[in-house]
């Protein structure tokens, strides 16, 4: 992608971050309310703002399946456990009081750590297919 495209991306995806920021729940409603609505709050605990990282995730491991890159497996895979994370994070609250150890109430945010943890490898791990040859000549012996 031309380095133009890019901070144009760039600045996009940070806009439609800010954005999800900004969205809020309240009795039943979703969207950025008025200064007289009651209840709100942040939405899946916090998680919403997530949400266009695990979109876009999604979208360049499709287009890499498309374009038959050998890191696309790796960034699907990295979508697939990083979705897995956001249901944890977006659970944690709920679940607060539900789990100890040792005589205290973990949650489940420690899930959401450790799935990111292996998410963030996946992706390093399709970094490294970067110009990786699609099949490799075969060895001759001379």
């Amino acid at each position: 992608m031309p380095p133009g495209w890019t901070v144009l991306t760039l600045i996009g995806f940070a806009a439609i971050v800010f954005l999800a920021m900004q969205l809020r729940c309240w009795d039943g409603g979703i969207g950025f309310p008025s200064t007289d609505a009651t209840g709100v709050s942040e939405c899946l605990n916090g998680s919403l703002v997530y949400l266009p990282a695990l979109l876009a995730m999604g979208l360049i491991g499709g287009l890499l399946v498309e374009r038959k890159h050998p890191g696309a497996p790796y960034i699907l895979w990295a979508t697939l456990i990083f979705a897995i994370s956001v249901t944890f994070r977006s659970l944690d609250l709920a679940l607060c009081d539900a789990y100890e150890f040792q005589g205290r109430k973990t949650g489940t945010h420690f899930v959401w750590h450790l799935l990111n943890g292996l998410a963030l490898f996946l992706l390093l791990r399709a970094s490294l297919e970067v110009g990786a040859p699609r099949e490799r000549a075969p060895v001759v012996a001379e």
